[in-house]
Order: C-alpha cells, then sequence, then structure tokens
C-alpha cells in the first residue's frame, strides 16, 4: 500500500481513496422466496423471472410457463415471422403473474420484457426427434 492512503475501515474492510464503491441496484418488483414458493405450487409447469435492466434499477416481473394449448401456436406463429416482440406480447398478456407493473406500462420497458419472455419459448419445447420416414 505504498503511497495510498487509507480512507477509512468499514466492516473489517479497509477501503483504498483509488477504491469506487459501486452504488446499490434498486432491485423493483423483486419477489421473495415465498411469493416464489407460492406461485411454484399456483403453477407446478414452471415459472419465469424476467430482469430488465433500467438505468439505476433492475426491474422483475413473473410469468407462468407457456402451456396453454392455444396460446402456445400463437406465440410460436409470431416467433415463425420473426416478430419475437408480439410472441413475448401473447406471454406477457396472458401469462403475467406478478412483479413491476412498469413492465406492462411503459413502452420501451414492455418491448424489453417482451423480447425476453419470447427467448423463454424454447425452454417450453420438450426435447425428442422428428425424422422423415
Amino acid at each position: 500500500m505504498k503511497g495510498e492512503e487509507l480512507e477509512e475501515k468499514k466492516g473489517g474492510n479497509t477501503l483504498l481513496k483509488s477504491e469506487k464503491v459501486k452504488p446499490l441496484i434498486a432491485q423493483v418488483g423483486k419477489a421473495t422466496e415465498a411469493q416464489i414458493a407460492d406461485w411454484k405450487q399456483k403453477y407446478p409447469d414452471g415459472i419465469i423471472e424476467l430482469q430488465i435492466p433500467d438505468g439505476e434499477h433492475n426491474r422483475f416481473g413473473y410469468v407462468k410457463s407457456l402451456t396453454d394449448r392455444n396460446l402456445f401456436p400463437v406465440a410460436i406463429k409470431f416467433i415463425s415471422e420473426k416478430n419475437p416482440v408480439k410472441a413475448g406480447q401473447v406471454i406477457l398478456q396472458n401469462n403475467w403473474i406478478g412483479g413491476d407493473e412498469n413492465l406492462k406500462l411503459n413502452d420501451r420497458l414492455f418491448n424489453d420484457a417482451c423480447l425476453k419472455a419470447a427467448e423463454t419459448l424454447a425452454d417450453n419445447i420438450s426435447a425428442g426427434t422428428a425424422k422423415k420416414l
């Protein structure tokens, strides 16, 4: 520590003046462990956590897995048409279970959340094979 002045001691750690302390990022809409456990019981097919960065915030939204036999083909149709925002919109509008409502109300955040939700569609496709005989 040659030539560097000690600033202060915090919790047993000595900070140097040259070290920057990063501010904490606010976790908006983050579910508690109890909420997640409750949702897992209500939605045994699974829940999906969406995390959208927004400046100094991380915004969270939660959707149940897309297993509805009527909605899944609609979402896949939009993916095949290269419109993931529309596919994610199907998921958010029909499967939202909680989190930061700004993900549904703010256009930019909504579009980001839709894209993240659309990425989850691949997780809903069971492993298997198909071949032409």
